[in-house]
């Protein structure tokens, strides 16, 4: 089975056939099981990896943005700020 890495694009239809489901079943049973549907989960873990690099003392946002997989640090900031209440710069000064 393929490994997937949270900074690639998902791509649904092949999450669902390696699973053996139809793309529908895929979708719910992914949210019944993890809160999220798969595109939020991966954005969660995306922001959650964001942080720990922003922690572990990576010096750009921008840089941990397109290393997580986004393609825009300002959605990436946005998104950020939604989910932990604060600016990634915040936590990058911590």
């Amino acid at each position: 089975m393929a490994r997937f890495q949270s900074s690639e694009p998902v791509n649904i239809p092949d999450l669902a056939a390696a699973s053996h489901m139809r793309v529908t079943s895929f979708r719910r049973h992914f949210k019944e099981v993890t809160g999220f549907s798969p595109l939020a989960f991966q954005r969660h873990i995306r922001l959650l990896e964001a942080r720990k690099l922003l922690a572990g003392g990576s010096t750009n946002v921008s840089r941990v943005a397109y290393e997580v997989g986004y393609k825009s640090p300002s959605q990436f900031s946005r998104e950020y700020k939604n989910i932990f209440g604060s600016a990634p710069v915040a936590d990058l000064e911590r």
